[in-house]
């Protein structure tokens, strides 16, 4: 199972026990164990993925990058089609964006909302519905990550058995790559944020 998943498979978890507030020590310590390793192996696949693009240790802002020229009037069919999937790809990885940006709008105020709430004078219950609603939106930040990398795969392979990828292909391809490492950062530390409100909860 990949960390993408295990990540969706915590937040399912989670889902289910907290609601009623009905869950045992020993599951609520085996789940924040199941956290830790999780930010852990997300940390690895960061560094990991740092490497291979020879990217640096801190992301920079990725600057704009511009398509210029008219293209061959001699271009293939394939080609064509190769460049009509790659626009497609880039216009839902936009969407994607702008998706997980008001997901971690969201996810800012909850946490916001317990740092303003003193947690040993807070009812369980309501601490456990903030809980559920910033996990509910870290695994929608999930689910949209794991689709769009799918999208990205699919189209690589289709391009790689028609026609040899264009330049400007692999410029976006690696413009969005490098972008979503970095949203793939965020996810990371805001599991480990949540990680930490586990341990925070009042003991019952």
């Amino acid at each position: 199972m990949s960390s993408k998943e295990d990540g969706i498979e915590i937040c399912n978890q989670l889902a289910k026990y907290a609601p009623d507030g009905e869950c045992d020590k020993g599951k609520s310590t085996d789940k924040i164990k199941e956290v830790l390793d999780l930010i852990e192996s997300a940390h690895i696949v960061d560094s990991k993925s740092k490497d291979i693009t020879n990217s640096p240790a801190i992301c920079p802002t990725p600057p704009m990058m511009y398509r210029e020229g008219n293209k061959s009037g001699n271009m293939s069919v394939s080609q064509r089609a190769t460049e009509a999937q790659l626009n497609k790809a880039r216009e839902t990885y936009e969407k994607c964006v702008e998706n997980l940006e008001n997901n971690q709008k969201e996810l800012t105020e909850v946490l916001v909302t317990m740092r303003n709430c003193e947690l040993k004078e807070i009812d369980f219950k309501t601490t456990i519905e903030m809980l559920v609603k910033g996990m509910d939106a870290i695994k929608e930040q999930w689910e949209k990550m794991v689709h769009f990398f799918q999208m990205v795969s699919n189209i690589v392979k289709t391009s790689l058995s028609k026609t040899q990828m264009l330049s400007d292909d692999v410029k976006i391809f690696s413009y969005m790559l490098y972008s979503s490492l970095s949203k793939t950062q965020m996810l990371s530390d805001n599991v480990k944020i949540f990680s930490y409100m586990l341990y925070s909860l009042p003991k019952q």
